[in-house]
């Protein structure tokens, strides 16, 4: 076979790999986006807390005057949380046992959302990771296979098979090859440790 023929034939391979490799990163990385906006809606929902804490003493009367600003937030913690707290006649009943309970609940949220973030992560990783070591053993092979073919061109040049001009062509191509492949590999060894 011709070098631009095996060269063809490991570039699709590892193209394919490189392909794949890059899937599993968007999976992972769309995972990591989806905690994160879980994450900022539960600290928005602490925000509407703290700005509920400043509108209501600590009897749960609500200051004149914020008294639909009161009932807008109450219902955007409720919705948030699945909680039914009240505004009845300017006062929050149990307002203290109500502040207490929205933190437990932010809690309770944001470690539900990092757990299940995490739970597909690894349900991603075990999907994963045998094809990604597949893959990683497969470019290890053709790196070998490579680095052969160009030591066997140094010993073709050496013996004055190969003319100086095709030498440096191919040992250009096979060195640029080379450097695609450790680098698909890094990525892959990476991956492998994540």
């Amino acid at each position: 076979a011709s070098v631009d023929e095996e060269l063809s034939g490991i570039r699709e391979v590892n193209e394919e790999i490189q392909n794949n490799t890059n899937a599993r990163q968007n999976a992972l990385d769309k995972i990591n986006e989806q905690q994160d906006a879980n994450i900022a809606e539960i600290e928005n929902v602490q925000k509407l807390k703290d700005e509920l804490s400043n509108l209501v003493d600590e009897n749960g009367n609500v200051k004149q005057g914020y008294e639909a600003r009161a009932k807008f937030i109450l219902g955007e913690l409720n919705q948030a949380l699945g909680t039914e707290y009240e505004l009845n006649n300017k006062n929050i009943k149990g307002y203290k046992k109500l502040k207490d309970e929205i933190d437990e609940l932010i809690l309770k949220k944001k470690a539900q959302i990092i757990l299940e973030a995490n739970e597909e992560k690894y349900k991603e990783a075990v999907t994963n990771k045998a094809k990604a070591y597949e893959e990683y053993l497969t470019t290890q092979k053709q790196i070998n296979e490579m680095q052969e073919k160009y030591n066997k061109l140094q010993e073709d040049a050496q013996t004055g098979m190969l003319g100086a001009g095709t030498l440096t062509i191919k040992q250009k191509e096979y060195r640029e090859e080379l450097e695609k492949l450790n680098s698909t590999l890094s990525n892959q060894e990476k991956q492998l440790q994540d």
